[in-house]
Parts: structure tokens; C-alpha cells; sequence
């Protein structure tokens, strides 16, 4: 009886090489920050489905304009943050 060894599908591997691994090292760094930005992400999604499906305009713009930019500027500044943290070595004598 022989095996064949399947290699993983060429997008299983850039999505855990590019998206999960560096997700899973934010998480373990600053957990914090890694949430929050995961949790923007969720926003923007709501943000982008209430910009298809509700039409309603407020003063000119429509209604889910400001919770989509807020998302998007949320998620960048939080994961930017958490990858800028990384380089920030404690010296030998900080508690």
C-alpha cells in the first residue's frame, strides 16, 4: 500500500505565510492592540454591508461613510502600532 504525501494548495500557504502567522506573532506580542485591530476589521465589514444595503444620506454623505473611515484608520493604526512596538527592546535595567 503506497501514500501520497498532498502538498497544501498554493493559497493555504499564503494565507497562513502572509495573514495567520503574522496575526498569530501580533497576538503573542501585544494582545491588546492585536484585538482591537482584529475588531476594526469586523466594523469595516459591518461598515462596507451598510454602505450596500442602507442608501440613507445624511447631510450629503451617506450614513455608514464615518464608521467605515473610522475602521479603517483604527485597524491600521493598531496594527501599525503593535508591529512598531516589536523594535522596543527593555534595557538591562528596567523592571
Amino acid at each position: 500500500m503506497s501514500t501520497i504525501s498532498q502538498s497544501p494548495s498554493p493559497a493555504r500557504t499564503i494565507a497562513e505565510r502572509y495573514l495567520w502567522k503574522p496575526l498569530h506573532r501580533s497576538f503573542k506580542t501585544n494582545r491588546p492592540l492585536t484585538v482591537l485591530g482584529v475588531g476594526s476589521l469586523g466594523l469595516l465589514v459591518m461598515a462596507i454591508m451598510g454602505l450596500i444595503i442602507d442608501h440613507q444620506v445624511i447631510t450629503g454623505m451617506p450614513a455608514f461613510d464615518k464608521p467605515l473611515k473610522f475602521a479603517i484608520s483604527s485597524s491600521i493604526y493598531a496594527f501599525t502600532l503593535a508591529y512598531l512596538l516589536t523594535f522596543i527592546t527593555r534595557r538591562q535595567g528596567d523592571p
